[in-house]
């Protein structure tokens, strides 16, 4: 006998397929509502070259209907035995996991193990098809068997939508970061690498570009964020970065006025940010200028520059951070040249002292960098002494 539509075990079989798909498609909605908005709207972007306005609300909303309506065609064209029904998502599956498998770069290994598992799929459903007039013959639904396989079924799509969407955290920060920084929101763009930052080279330039547009100095909070290897390239976006976040670097040289040339060198580009409008005491191309000469440890530099446009003696407020502690190094590396900054910046004068006193309880440098790091790691002064500048072809 047939399980005739209506009768009691027709309507378990039902109830049992409702509730299997009623919980996979509440899980994907949420991923892409509260995980993955950021990184649809991009990918969306790169597809089609025009930005998506769509809330993430809205966007995980056509986003899932769209695909159960994938799983209602596979699902009228595709036979799989009951025990196996969940199956009819998996391609749903694959597509939600390919939607956010194309940044910040292709995911090859999701993408090959999402071809392995259309091909088992495939194979499964010819097997199946082949017992449909025994399947048919049923007259009686066993609900307990028949969950448990939907149970086990649908554990494993849940985890693999799970581990194959994409769950690089920092990335999600950066394409957080880039579009607040869209918004003009840039309170929010730094809090967001405040939090979830990493000290590396794109968050590196995010965080400067949001303190610039803001109208701070990068130096305020540059080194907030231990760096252990940077130089004046952790300043600026490159091409290459219009594939990762959505921010092209022109609009960076479009707020510091000065663009560079085709096979410029790096130090003459960074010779005409210092050039700019040479008659304003504070322009962003030169703030940038000063702090790449703080990133390549350039301090005489930094020092003959800086004197020539900014006086001291107007109180320590006024002099953003890494510039200051710069300063203070400086004079004291170099006291027969001293500024005589003792007598504007007190406070940071004695609080290098005291990073003097640490550095000389401890003879090996990397007990100097460690302990240093936890309590001056936030200071241009342990940037100084402890990180590396690298090379501008790494």
């Amino acid at each position: 006998m047939l399980l005739a539509p209506g009768s009691g075990e027709y309507r378990k079989k039902k109830l049992a397929h409702s509730v299997l798909c009623l919980v996979f498609w509440l899980f994907v909605f949420l991923l892409f509502w509260r995980y993955e908005p950021d990184v649809l709207r991009f990918t969306f972007f790169r597809l089609t070259g025009t930005e998506s306005h769509a809330s993430p609300f809205a966007l995980a909303l056509l986003l899932t209907t769209l695909l159960s309506c994938l799983h209602r065609l596979v699902s009228l064209f595709v036979y799989f035995r009951d025990r196996h029904y969940a199956l009819t998502l998996l391609p749903s599956a694959v597509v939600a996991v390919l939607l956010t498998s194309f940044v910040p770069t292709v995911a090859w290994g999701v993408i090959a193990f999402c071809v392995v598992a259309l091909i088992a799929w495939a194979v499964l459903s010819l097997s199946d098809f082949r017992r449909r007039q025994l399947d048919k013959q049923r007259h009686l639904y066993r609900i307990v068997p028949r969950l448990s396989w939907h149970a086990a079924w649908l554990c494993a799509l849940l985890l693999f939508v799970g581990i194959g969407s994409n769950g690089n955290r920092h990335y999600h920060a950066q394409l957080r970061m880039a579009e607040l920084i869209r918004q003009t929101n840039y309170a929010a763009a730094l809090h967001e690498a405040d939090v979830e930052g990493k000290p590396e080279r794109l968050f590196t330039a995010l965080r400067a570009y949001a303190l610039s547009k803001s109208g701070r100095s990068i130096a305020e909070e540059l080194f907030v964020q231990p760096l252990e290897r940077a130089n004046h390239t952790f300043l600026f976006l490159r091409k290459a970065d219009e594939r990762v976040i959505p921010i092209v670097p022109v609009a960076l040289y479009d707020h510091l006025g000065v663009y560079p040339q085709p096979h410029e060198a790096d130090a003459e580009y960074l010779r005409r940010l210092y050039s700019y409008r040479p008659f304003a005491s504070n322009t962003p191309a030169r703030d940038y200028y000063f702090t790449a000469l703080l990133l390549n440890k350039r301090l005489a530099d930094f020092v003959r520059d800086y004197t020539r446009y900014h006086r001291l003696g107007q109180g320590e407020h006024n002099v953003p951070r890494a510039y200051a502690e710069a300063l203070v190094l400086h004079d004291a590396l170099h006291p027969t040249d001293s500024l005589r900054t003792e007598l504007y910046l007190p406070h940071l004068h004695q609080n290098f002292r005291d990073f003097q006193e640490q550095r000389s309880r401890h003879k090996a440098r990397n007990a100097q960098h460690h302990d240093l790091r936890s309590l001056y790691g936030n200071t241009y002064w342990w940037y100084y002494f402890y990180a590396n500048v690298m090379r501008s072809d790494e």
